[in-house]
């Protein structure tokens, strides 16, 4: 019997390249518009009208201009409710279609326009995925994107959050948006942070852009996916680079048709590239957008980009193949290999090499396989509870730990990195990093020319350490503000500042400058490039130099409350522009940019 879109529609899937943001219901569109008083936002007020309007996206001449219409979808995801909603919604959606394991992508700093935090979004979109993993039976993964029309700092920050969020939901980083102009190199830091943190890596590459961009995306970046990879084809090196390590396609046919990177479904190499045996995933990138599904995509994947029926199987499981092979469960790990045991050369599981399994039933075994892989505590948190400002976690004593940090000497024996005094401080910034949730326990980082391993804490004033290690404040006997550091580059570097009180170990919340050069709202900052900092008398003071150049930077000063927050006193910057002056004025003598009234 010839193969039916019914046949399509029951087969258990998985989707790993969708939009959040890009996969709202029209219905849901219309009544948050209302409820959130933004009527004017939306092109109709009717589900009719707002889908014809927005199919005019068709008409998109290039990627950009597709990506323009999301301005009619972000400004709707500001809230909680709107975000814990529409992360429920698409799940359901996905479930109802068949699809049993969904990646759903996002960058959260879209989403902090209305006052939000990154992590009160993430906790938000995590929360309603988690509840329709427990109501639909679906099984879900989050992944970070860092935006390529941003600075880097944007997407270190929101790797930082994807890494503190890992094995909670996070599956991975991305990067996404407009490749001209963008390149995933200026990324680097983000990545390379990612990398460290072991979170999986997948990129948006060669989707408006030639192959160029997708080899920036594996070796500058380090991606085990490639979203997209439309013009893989005109590099027949980078093709057979890709055939012969297996590295997946997140492919997906409507988006290229209507963002003319191909003139049409027939027009589109994704059959080539399987006949050529680079494993490929179909999926739908913007179901609201593309007005589109799962099962809709491959069966014009089928019906009219002209691949097989049996090679629809194939891409259908490697949904599966490369799902599981992103769990963190042993089991999974162990069914991949005994897959690769048994694969052929080209890699992957042969339909036909399994006779014992009817070949229409063999998507459901592979299903029920990889949903079996995914331990129970691999699921995300059904609730904002698991944050890194949670109380410390079972086991931690902030009192005991406190008084062990207390007694080190930070005597310049330290800098030696065999030396015990060094060893203690690694062990207790990673028993601190662990109560707390920010996974940032610290090591030895790269120098960008050499890649060789570095670890060099440097003594400065007060005694304390600027790279590596710890920096203790007492406030009081019982109580005390540290500054855990850790540096990942020659050129930068990251801390958080955790106070301890009594029984309480948590993450400080700092606000920084707004372009208007007020105080945003408290945040869970991660400092980057710390050059200096110092902690006496319930001030905090940071230095962060501008990527390392030395010329420039911020310096900070914070007033401890009595809540979990700072309170931000003054700033003082100087311009990165300009001649350097000789000899540099200290930081204490640059301009101040905000004084606290």
């Amino acid at each position: 019997m010839p193969l039916t879109r019914d046949d399509v529609l029951a087969w258990p899937k998985a989707e790993l390249h969708c939009h959040l943001d890009g996969s709202l219901r029209l219905s849901t569109m219309l009544e948050l518009a209302e409820a959130q008083g933004k009527d004017d936002l939306l092109p109709a007020d009717t589900e009719d009208g707002l889908e014809a309007e927005l199919r005019k996206i068709d008409r998109s001449a290039t990627l950009e201009e597709y990506l323009a219409w999301f301005g009619y979808s972000i400004p709707l995801m500001q809230t909680r409710e709107a975000l814990h909603r529409i992360a429920y919604e698409l799940a359901e959606d996905a479930a109802k279609e068949n699809v049993r394991y969904l990646e759903v992508r996002y960058g959260p700093v879209l989403h902090t326009d209305e006052g939000l935090t990154m992590w009160q979004v993430n906790d938000a979109v995590l929360a309603g995925l988690a509840d329709a993993e427990r109501e639909f039976g679906i099984k879900t993964g989050l992944i970070v994107c860092g935006l390529r029309d941003r600075r880097e700092s944007a997407s270190l920050a929101q790797a930082e959050l994807a890494a503190s969020y890992r094995d909670r939901g996070v599956v991975g980083f991305d990067l996404a948006g407009g490749e001209r102009g963008n390149p995933a190199e200026m990324h680097g830091a983000a990545f390379y942070l990612a990398r460290k943190e072991l979170l999986n890596i997948t990129v948006h590459a060669g989707e408006s852009f030639g192959p160029a961009s997708i080899r920036q995306a594996l070796f500058k970046c380090g991606a085990h996916r490639i979203g997209h990879g439309v013009t893989l084809g005109q590099d027949p090196e980078l093709l057979r680079y890709f055939v012969d390590r297996q590295i997946p396609l997140e492919v997906c046919p409507t988006s290229n048709v209507q963002t003319h990177v191909v003139a049409s479904y027939e027009a589109h190499p994704v059959a080539e590239y399987v006949r050529a045996g680079v494993p490929v995933t179909i999926n739908t990138d913007n179901r609201l957008f593309s007005h589109t599904s799962v099962t809709d995509e491959l069966w014009l994947a089928h019906t009219r980009c002209g691949i097989p029926e049996a090679a629809l199987r194939e891409i259908v499981l490697n949904g599966f193949r490369y799902a599981c092979s992103w769990t963190r469960s042993r089991r999974c790990s162990s069914a991949r290999r005994r897959q690769r045991r048994h694969a052929p050369a080209a890699g992957g599981v042969s339909l036909r090499s399994i006779p014992s399994v009817p070949m229409r039933a063999l998507p459901l075994a592979l299903a029920l396989l990889f949903v079996a892989c995914v331990s129970p505590d691999s699921a995300p948190p059904s609730t904002p509870d698991a944050s890194p400002d949670a109380p410390a976690t079972e086991g931690f004593d902030p009192q005991a730990w406190l008084a062990e940090a207390r007694g080190l000497s930070f005597s310049p024996e330290a800098s030696d990195p065999g030396s015990s005094e060094t060893l203690r401080m690694k062990a207790l910034a990673a028993e601190l990093d662990e109560a707390v949730g920010w996974g940032r326990a610290c090591d030895t980082h790269l120098d960008y020319e050499t890649g060789a391993p570095v670890y060099e804490p440097t003594p400065a004033g007060g005694g304390h350490w600027t790279r590596g290690t710890l920096d203790l404040g007492m406030v009081s006997e019982t109580e005390a503000v540290v500054a855990v550091t850790c540096d990942f580059g020659a050129y930068q570097g990251s801390y958080a500042l955790v106070r301890i009180a009594g029984d309480r170990a948590m993450r400080l919340s700092a606000p920084a400058l707004g372009d208007d050069r007020q105080p945003l709202a408290a945040e869970r900052t991660t400092f980057a490039t710390p050059a200096w900092d110092h902690i006496a008398d319930g001030v905090v003071t940071t230095f962060a130099l501008a990527r390392g150049l030395g010329d420039c930077g911020t310096l900070s000063t914070f007033a401890l409350t009595s809540g979990d927050d700072l309170q931000l006193r003054e700033v003082r910057e100087r311009d990165c522009g300009g001649d350097i002056p000789d000899p540099l004025p200290p930081p204490e003598e640059w301009p101040v940019v905000y004084a606290a009234e």
